[in-house]
């Protein structure tokens, strides 16, 4: 009797006498989206093969009693839309040329990776799909739409969007990076500009929830319109340590896109004090950026380090859920929440004070903005050097610990460590 599945997922059958090797595969292919069923031996393969009739079958070539070249030929015979592929630790061009023959559609040699497999399997399906079209039309059409990446799918496109942004031309990190300084420095004038009096209406807490609100429109620019901003590549650390990048390669990516970010940053902030929007509300718009930037630039080192690690932890978890997102709406809702919450907690974004401090240093010099924040004396603490040194340097290094040791690190151990 043929069993047929409920759940609509493809199913793929793996016969093997190793254990390590049959449920390594189960749980790689029931993280990828498979319906994964495993038999140790080709007896008990075959009869589930007549059972389930999988989409895909994975065949170890060398196992007791029924060999894989044996039980090949049988599941043709059971069902030839079957998609089987060969794995062996014992692979040589003759068998691989003799499993082929036999109508294997791959050969898998032991060891291999998560990716390997995965991707075997993809075209594997795929091919079978193009041979039984009314069946694959069924499933796609009582299969809902998937709107997100599984936690593990997302670590292995961050591993490939690293691959990619390593081998980016210089000139193209450039502009980019100058446009998510842009970008982001979008968010910041936004959110002085709306949340400069909210306080004294509705409250200070609710006044950093709306600030963190109107903030997250830079992260969405950056990832929906296409730019390259530091903190959010700081998860290209996932493909070094996964070995698919290198030091180097990480490195000069945010060397030029951390450079391009001060200059997107530093323009926009020029600009602005440009259109004098700052007087707005008799300088108050001006006042609260001065308080902002004095602010930033009075915290301790160890403040503005630990508040960094918070802020790029939120920030490259946000990245991470908009690249779980299938469409534009699931991407920004996944960017909004990480974003919020880290303004509105008060954690410390290098790029986002790339343009609050020299926006602040730049106001410095309007005696009706000095006179409107109330500062007095305590003005002249405000400088380029305390902006760099005490401040955007403490900063960076916690947002690369916060983003490249707890988000990137931490599920490349979770989801990527056994692969390599």
């Amino acid at each position: 009797m043929v069993v047929t599945a409920l759940n609509n997922k493809p199913t793929v059958l793996v016969i093997d006498d190793e254990e390590s090797m049959r449920e390594g595969c189960r749980q790689t292919l029931d993280e990828g989206g498979y319906q994964a069923e495993v038999a140790e031996d080709g007896l008990r393969g075959l009869k589930l093969v007549e059972q389930i009739r999988p989409d895909m079958v994975l065949i170890d070539l060398k196992m007791p009693g029924m060999s894989g070249m044996e039980l090949l030929g049988k599941i043709r015979e059971i069902d030839p839309n079957i998609v089987p592929v060969i794995i062996t630790g014992y692979g040589t061009t003759e068998s691989a040329i003799e499993a082929m023959k036999l109508g294997a559609s791959d050969y898998l040699s032991k060891p291999f990776d998560d990716t390997q497999l995965l991707e075997t399997v993809r075209f594997g399906i795929q091919s079978r799909s193009s041979r039984t079209a009314p069946r694959a039309e069924m499933i796609e059409a009582t299969q809902p739409e998937k709107r997100f990446l599984s936690p593990a799918e997302v670590a292995r496109e961050v591993v490939e969007i690293s691959k990619s942004k390593c081998k980016l031309p210089a000139l193209q990190l450039a502009v980019l990076g100058m446009l998510a300084g842009v970008y982001i420095g979008f968010g910041a004038e936004l959110c002085t500009m709306v949340v400069h009096d909210v306080a004294k209406y509705l409250g200070l807490g609710l006044a950093k929830f709306i600030g963190g609100s109107v903030f997250s429109v830079g992260l969405m620019l950056v990832i929906l319109a296409g730019a390259e901003l530091f903190t959010g590549n700081c998860l290209i650390f996932a493909g070094v340590i996964h070995r698919q990048c290198s030091v180097k390669g990480m490195l000069r990516n945010w060397g030029i896109v951390y450079a391009a970010n001060f200059v997107g940053s530093l323009l926009l902030a020029g600009l602005m004090y440009k259109t004098g929007l700052w007087r707005g509300g008799d300088f108050a718009v001006g006042a609260a950026a001065l308080r902002t930037a004095m602010g930033k630039v009075s915290l301790s080192v160890s403040e503005a380090f630990f508040r960094g690690v918070g802020c790029n932890w939120l920030v490259c978890l946000a990245v991470w859920l908009a690249i779980a997102g299938r469409d534009t709406i699931s991407k920004i809702f996944g960017i909004y929440f990480p974003i919020m919450a880290f303004v509105a907690s008060g954690f410390e974004h290098s790029v986002a004070n790339m343009y609050f401090i020299p926006t602040g240093l730049f106001l410095k010099s309007s005696p009706e903005v000095v006179n409107a924040s109330g500062l007095g004396h305590e003005i002249h603490e405000l400088t380029w050097s305390r902006f760099l040194v005490d401040n955007l340097v403490p900063v960076t290094l916690g947002n690369i610990v916060g983003g490249a040791l707890f988000v990137a690190g931490a599920y490349y151990v979770v989801y990527l460590l056994k692969s390599r």
